[in-house]
Parts: structure tokens; C-alpha cells; sequence
């Protein structure tokens, strides 16, 4: 009989999410008789699975959002620096319209890209909206590069809007942050203090209906921490950089 193994605390994120998939999976397959307690860990390994795959998906979302946001900020930037270099024009008409416009940005603020997505994109669609207005677009064009600065800045906007939806559409909250290391210290102890030791007893006990699925559950964990013990050696001598998938 194999001894009791547990999956090392220097797996990422990912690893063990997969290790935690993978278990799920042998349990299904190889435990058929009914047992409403292992049923109950099963379960709750799950969900806890679950929420630990939507922190891997809201951390890739936004690896792809923050380049496209940093875009949107610098273009709004652009907007509300020249309407303030125009204020500052000697020119009555020039700066009469710099006072137009200025007056519509004042309502959200440059410090709107530092709010929240939902909320920046939000106050965006609405400045643009209320630059659309007749009396403020014809300030606009009446003041030098102000209509180009505006209008790519509704391209960064809509390039960062299209980005999400063809991202973010898989009900990940992004205004959501739990602990990646929390949850993935939440389920190797499902799998370690909970699962591990039930599987290891039942399989002296009841060999028959447990045995396989244990020894399963063995080889998954030892393939995992083998596997992370040579990549952090590889790091170690040199052979391999760090890179993301290292820390998540």
C-alpha cells in the first residue's frame, strides 16, 4: 500500500487547479459504490475548483484588458491636456471654446481613469456623448487637433470594449478580487486534509471499491510535485527563466 501523499505548497495556481480537476475525475471514475461522505468532498472541491478557475480567467481577462486600458488613459490625458493649453491662449474665440469643452470634461474629471472598469468605461461612453452635443461639437472643431485627440479616443474606447466582450464573456465578475493563494490553499487542504486520508483509509479497509481510485489520486499528486520540484530546479541552475505561470 502507497503511503499518503500531498500535494507540495510550491504548486501555483494552475497546478493545482489541474491536480484538483484531475482527482475530481478519478474519484467519478473509479469510486461506484455510494458514498455520501466522499460525495460531500467531492462537491465541495468543485466549487471551491470553480472559484479558483474564474481568479486564472479574470487574471488572464485583464492581461489582455490593462495594455488596451492604458491606451484609453493616455488618449483621455491627451483630450484634457489640450482643452487646458488651450484655456491658457491669449485668443478670446480660442479660448471662448476651450471654455465649452472644458466645461463638459469637468464633469467626470481626468480622475476618471482611475476608477474601476465598469465605471471609467462607463463615464467615457458618457463624455463622449454629451462632446457630441452641437454648441460643444462646433467648439471642438474650431479648436486645432482637439476632433483627432476625441475621436481616438473613441477608438481606444470602443478597441477596449470590443476586447472585453470577446474576453470577458464567461460571467467572470471583474470587480471581484479574491485571493488566487487563498483559494489555492483552500483546496489542497480539501485534497490534502480532507480527501487524501479518507481515500488512504478506505482503501485498507475496503480495498476493492477504493483501491484504485486511491492509487490514482497517488499518481496524479506524485506526477505534480515531481514535476514542480524538477521546474524549480531547472530555475534554479540557470536553465529556466521565471515567468508568469511561475507565480499564478
Amino acid at each position: 500500500m502507497k503511503k499518503q501523499l500531498f500535494i507540495t505548497p510550491r504548486s501555483t495556481v494552475r497546478k493545482v487547479y489541474s491536480v484538483a480537476e484531475a482527482i475530481r475525475i478519478a474519484i467519478s471514475k473509479n469510486i461506484t459504490v455510494t458514498d455520501a461522505f466522499l460525495a460531500t468532498l467531492v462537491t465541495l472541491l468543485s466549487e471551491k475548483n470553480k472559484f479558483l478557475s474564474d481568479v486564472i480567467n479574470k487574471k488572464r481577462v485583464n492581461s489582455i484588458l490593462s495594455p488596451k486600458d492604458a491606451i484609453r488613459d493616455d488618449k483621455t490625458r491627451v483630450v484634457f491636456l489640450l482643452v487646458e493649453v488651450f484655456l491658457l491662449s491669449t485668443d478670446a474665440t480660442i479660448k471662448g471654446n476651450a471654455e465649452i469643452v472644458s466645461e463638459v470634461l469637468n464633469r467626470y474629471g481626468l480622475s476618471m481613469i482611475n476608477k474601476p472598469y465598469s465605471e471609467q468605461t462607463g463615464d467615457t461612453d458618457a463624455l463622449l456623448s454629451d462632446l457630441d452635443s452641437a454648441e460643444v461639437s462646433a467648439a471642438i472643431d474650431a479648436l486645432a487637433n482637439l476632433r483627432t485627440a476625441i475621436e481616438e479616443l473613441r477608438t481606444a474606447q470602443a478597441d477596449w470594449k470590443e476586447c472585453y466582450h470577446v474576453n470577458a464573456n464567461n460571467n467572470i465578475d471583474l470587480s471581484i478580487t479574491p485571493s488566487a493563494s487563498k483559494l489555492k490553499d483552500d483546496v489542497r487542504e480539501i485534497i490534502n486534509l480532507k480527501i487524501v486520508p479518507y481515500l488512504y483509509t478506505m482503501s485498507q479497509v475496503n480495498s476493492a471499491d477504493y483501491e484504485n481510485a486511491y492509487n490514482e489520486v497517488y499518481q496524479i499528486i506524485d506526477t505534480n510535485n515531481t514535476n514542480v520540484r524538477n521546474h524549480l530546479n531547472r530555475i534554479k541552475d540557470g536553465e529556466q527563466e521565471v515567468v508568469a505561470e511561475d507565480i499564478l
